[in-house]
C-alpha cells in the first residue's frame, strides 16, 4: 500500500470520553526512569539549613540566639485545603497532619546549647492571604505575587524525642529532666513560638520569594512577537499561495458544508507526545513543558473546524464541544547539595477555540496545481518541495501562531499519595488564580504557547531529516518497479519460445521424424495420440508464461485511489493516496481484522493459482506409472470445478471500486470532490491469467477425456466431457 503524506492534522475517532491515552501504572516512573525520586522520598532526603541570628525564647527562660543546624527526614501524611479567597485577593486554608521532622539545633543563650529533636505525627493549619501585585510593564493586570500574610496559625507539635546539651544555664538546668517529660513540656509550650516563626518566615521570605516571579513570568507575559521573515534566495521562486489553492479551497467548503460528519466525533487538532520547550526557568528551578495535546468533539449544529489558508500560511481554527488543552509540565528543582526533584504534573486546560497556523513555502513550480503524484508520494518527497526556496531551509516550514481562548475549566493531575494532595492543593489554588486573574492566566497561556512555537518547528524538522531521501518506493518483498514490470516481458518470451517449440515440433512431424504416439495408459498426457504434439509441446511453456503473469499481478499495483477536487475554475488531482495489490489487500485485511478476507483472498487468489499451474503441469508431463489416470481425471475435474475462485481478487477490487465511489459538489456547483479508483495493469492481467488458466485446465480435461476414450472406447463419458 502506498502512503499519502499530506495526511492532515485532523485525525477524527469515535467518541469517548478521556482525550489522553490510558497512563502506565507509574506514569512518574514510565516518564523519567526506575530510578526516579518521588515527592516524599524527596522530602525525607531533603536537607534545610536553619538560619543563624534569630532570636526566641523558650519556656519563658533566657534568650535563645540561633546559630545554626538542619533539619531533615522530613514526612507529611496529609494535606488539606480550603479557598475563601474573594476576587484578587486570595485567602486559603491550609491543614498539615502527620507533619515529622528530624533537628539538630547549635544555639547560644548565656553559653553553648545545643538541640536534637524529633517531631511526628504533628498538624499544623494556618490560612494564608496572598495580595495582587500590579508591575510597571502591565499596569493594567494584576498578578497574585504580592505580598504574603499568615492570618493565623494553629499548631500541635508532638515532640517524641528530645535531647539538650552544653554549658549554658538553660542546658544545665534541665539536664537532669526525664527525656520523656522533657520531649512533651517542649511540645507544649513551642506551639506559640513555632507560629510566631512562621508568621514571619511566610510574611518575610515568603513574600520576597513569590515576589521573585513576575520577573520570571514577564517575558512569558509578552504577547509572542512574529516570527522574522526569512531569508530567501536570490532570485527569488515563486511559492504556492494556498488561498488559491484548489483542495485548500474544497477542504474549506467541505467544512462549512458537511460539519455534521464530525458531529459528536473527537476531532485531534494538535497531538505531540515528545519535545522540550522550556517555560520558566531560574537557578534552581526549570519548568519544561513536555507534552501538548489538543482536541474536542466536534458539534452537530455548526460548523466547528475551519482551515485557514492565506498566502503561504496554512493552519487550521476549531471551535469544538468540550475543547482541551492536556499538557505535561515537568518540574525540576535542583537545590545546592540536594537530591533533585522531578515531577511531571498534567494539566488540562478548558478551551473556547484555538488556532494552529504555520508557514509552508513550497515551490510553485513543483507542487503545480494540475496533477500531485511523486509530491505527496512520501513526506520526504513533500518536504523536497520546500527546498531551495529560503535559507536555511528549516525556516520553510515553521509554526507560526498557537493562539487558545480559555473557558473557566482547569484540572491539575500528578501521581502518588503526597502527590495527590500537592496537587488538589494546586487545583484549588489555579481555580481561585484562573477566577480572579482571568486576563493574566491566559496571557500566560498565550505567551507559554508562544515559547513553544520553535520547539515544536524543531522537534518537526527533527523527524523531517530522519526521513529516508526521496525515492521511488521499493516493490513488494524487495523488488524495484523496473524487474516486476519485466515480468510480463518474461511471460511473453517463455511463451514465444514454446511457440517456437511448437513450430519446431510441427515441422519434425511433417518431415517424419517423430514417431507415433504411445498407448495412454504408459505415456504422460502429453505424448499421447490424442494431443497433438505441437500442444503437448507449447503446453508446458504456456503454463510457466500464465505463472509469471500472475506474479506480476500478485506483486504490482492493481489500482490506485485519487482525490479529484475542483474549485473555481481549477482542478486538482492528487494521489494516489491509497493502492491495492493482492500482497497489500492480504496484509491490510490482516492488520484491520478483516481475517476472513485476508485468508480467502491468500488461499484463493495468492496459492490457489500456482497451486492449479503446478497440478496441470504434473498431469501433462507425469506419466500414469507414477500419477494414475484415474487420479489424473479426478485432479482435472476437481480443478475445473473450482478453478473459477481464482477471481475474488477481481471481486473485491471491484467491490472496492464501488465503495470508494465517493463524489460531493458544494452549494452552487463551485466546488467538488471525487475520490476516484483506477484499474492499472496489474489488475487486467490478473484477469487475463485467470482465464487463461481456466483455459489451459479445460484443455487439458479436454485432452484426458479423448485419450481416455483412445484406450478403453467402452468408458463412458467423464463429467468433464
Amino acid at each position: 500500500r502506498r502512503g499519502f503524506a499530506g495526511a492532515a492534522l485532523i485525525e477524527v475517532a469515535a467518541a469517548s470520553y478521556g482525550f489522553l491515552p490510558p497512563l502506565p501504572a507509574d506514569p512518574q516512573k514510565a516518564l523519567f526512569g526506575a530510578d526516579h525520586v518521588g515527592l516524599r522520598d524527596w522530602l525525607r532526603e531533603l536537607v534545610i539549613d536553619i538560619p543563624a541570628g534569630e532570636k526566641f525564647a523558650m519556656m519563658g527562660l533566657e534568650e535563645i540566639t540561633l546559630v545554626g543546624g538542619s533539619c531533615s527526614n522530613m514526612t507529611v501524611e496529609r494535606l488539606d485545603h480550603a479557598d475563601n479567597s474573594s476576587g484578587t485577593l486570595l485567602k486559603f486554608d491550609l491543614g498539615l497532619s502527620g507533619v515529622g521532622i528530624r533537628c539538630h539545633v547549635d544555639a547560644q543563650s548565656d553559653g553553648t546549647l545545643t538541640i536534637d529533636l524529633v517531631v511526628a505525627g504533628s498538624q499544623l493549619n494556618a490560612s494564608v492571604q496572598v495580595h495582587p501585585m500590579l508591575i510597571q510593564a502591565f499596569p493594567e493586570m494584576p498578578l497574585p505575587f504580592g505580598h504574603l500574610n499568615l492570618s493565623s496559625c494553629q499548631s500541635d507539635l508532638v515532640v517524641e524525642d528530645m535531647v539538650i546539651t552544653g554549658n549554658s544555664s538553660l542546658a544545665q538546668s534541665i539536664a537532669d529532666f526525664d527525656r520523656s517529660l522533657l520531649a512533651s513540656l517542649v511540645g507544649g509550650v513551642v506551639n506559640e513560638p513555632l507560629c510566631d516563626g512562621l508568621k514571619v518566615l511566610v510574611e518575610t521570605r515568603g513574600t520576597e520569594s513569590v515576589g521573585l516571579v513576575p520577573g520570571i513570568l514577564e517575558p512569558v507575559l509578552v504577547p509572542p512577537p512574529a516570527l522574522p521573515a526569512p531569508l530567501r534566495v536570490q532570485p527569488p521562486r515563486p511559492t504556492v499561495d494556498w488561498g488559491a489553492f484548489p483542495p485548500v479551497i474544497v477542504l474549506k467548503r467541505l467544512l462549512a458544508e458537511r460539519f455534521p460528519l464530525w458531529g459528536e466525533r473527537i476531532v485531534q487538532i494538535l497531538n505531540l507526545h515528545s519535545f522540550n520547550a522550556v517555560l520558566a526557568s531560574t537557578e534552581n528551578v526549570t519548568l519544561a513543558l513536555r507534552q501538548l495535546h489538543i482536541e474536542g468533539v466536534g458539534p452537530s449544529h455548526r460548523p466547528g473546524l475551519s482551515i485557514l489558508g492565506e498566502g503561504e500560511d496554512l493552519g487550521v481554527a476549531a471551535n469544538l464541544k468540550d475543547l482541551t488543552l492536556e499538557a505535561t509540565l515537568v518540574l525540576e528543582v535542583a537545590l545546592p547539595g540536594q537530591p533533585v526533584l522531578v515531577e511531571a504534573v498534567l494539566i488540562k486546560v478548558g478551551l473556547d477555540n484555538a488556532t494552529v497556523r504555520a508557514r509552508a513555502l513550497f515551490d510553485r513550480s513543483r507542487f503545480g496545481p494540475e496533477v500531485l503524484d511523486h509530491e505527496v508520494s512520501s513526506p520526504a518527497c513533500l518536504v523536497q518541495c520546500a527546498e531551495g526556496i529560503v535559507v536555511p531551509r528549516e525556516d520553510s516550514i515553521a509554526v507560526t501562531e498557537l493562539d487558545i481562548s480559555l473557558r473557566p475549566v482547569l484540572e491539575v493531575t500528578s501521581f502518588g499519595e503526597i502527590e495527590r494532595d500537592v496537587t488538589g492543593l494546586a487545583n484549588t489554588l489555579l481555580h481561585a488564580v484562573f477566577d480572579g486573574y482571568l486576563p493574566a492566566v491566559s496571557a500566560l497561556a498565550r505567551g507559554g504557547l508562544g515559547l513553544a512555537r520553535e520547539p515544536i518547528t524543531a522537534q518537526v524538522w527533527e523527524v523531517f531529516n530522519a526521513l529516508p531521501p526521496c525515492a521511488e518506493e521499493p516493490g513488494l518483498l524487495g523488488m524495484d518497479s523496473g524487474a516486476i514490470e519485466g515480468l510480463p516481458v518474461v511471460a511473453m518470451v517463455i511463451f514465444v519460445s514454446g511457440l517456437g517449440a511448437a513450430a519446431a515440433v510441427r515441422h519434425a512431424q511433417l518431415q517424419g521424424r517423430i514417431g507415433p504416439a504411445g498407448p495412454a495408459s504408459e505415456v504422460c498426457l502429453a505424448r499421447t495420440a490424442a494431443v497433438p504434439p505441437a500442444l503437448g509441446a507449447l503446453y508446458p511453456f504456456a503454463v510457466v508464461a500464465v505463472m509469471f503473469l500472475f506474479y506480476y499481478a500478485d506483486l504490482a499495483v492493481g489500482a490506485v485511489v485519487s482525490l479529484v477536487m475542483d474549485a473555481d475554475g481549477q482542478r486538482t488531482k492528487m494521489g494516489p493516496v491509497f493502492s491495492f495489490s493482492l500482497l497489500s489487500t492480504i496484509i491490510d485485511s490482516l492488520s484491520s481484522g478483516s481475517w476472513v478476507i485476508s485468508v480467502l483472498t491468500l488461499l484463493l487468489s495468492g496459492l490457489w493459482p500456482h497451486v492449479k499451474l503446478f497440478l496441470l503441469l504434473a498431469a501433462w508431463l507425469v506419466p500414469p506409472c507414477r500419477f494414475t489416470r484415474k487420479a489424473r481425471r479426478r485432479m482435472l475435474t476437481f480443478l475445473d470445478t473450482w478453478g473459477k475462485y481464482s477471481f475474488l481478487e477481481t471481486w473485491f477490487l471491484v467491490f472496492s471500486m464501488s465503495a470508494f465511489a465517493i463524489e460531493w459538489h458544494s452549494v452552487g456547483e463551485q466546488s467538488s470532490l471525487k475520490v476516484q479508483t483506477t484499474p492499472l495493469a496489474a489488475f487486467y492481467v490478473f484477469f487475463v491469467a485467470t482465464v487463461l488458466t481456466l483455459i489451459l485446465g479445460h484443455v487439458a480435461s479436454e485432452c484426458d477425456a479423448r485419450a481416455g476414450m483412445e484406450a478403453d472406447p467402452e468408458r463412458p463419458p467423464s463429467v468433464s466431457e
